[in-house]
């Protein structure tokens, strides 16, 4: 999706896009967003750097993270 649709002028990619960066947000803000996303990195980029995001695993300190109830509650 990434290879094919990343820049694209296409409505259906940028919404698939924007939906995962920015999801429930005003279309305004979408718009910006699809604008900034063509602008700021080639469609390789973005593959490559989804790609060595994949790879991250922090599974084995998650338990370490600690945070105020209510933002726990916020993130769940």
């Amino acid at each position: 999706m990434i290879r094919e649709g990343w820049g694209s002028s296409s409505p259906l990619y940028r919404n698939f896009f924007t939906a995962g960066f920015l999801p429930d947000t005003p279309r305004a803000v979408q718009d910006r967003f699809d604008k900034f996303q063509r602008a700021s990195v080639s469609p390789e980029n973005a593959l490559r750097l989804h790609e060595l995001r994949s790879m991250i695993d922090v599974t084995d300190i998650a338990a370490d993270v600690t945070a105020p109830l209510e933002e726990g509650r916020r993130i769940a």
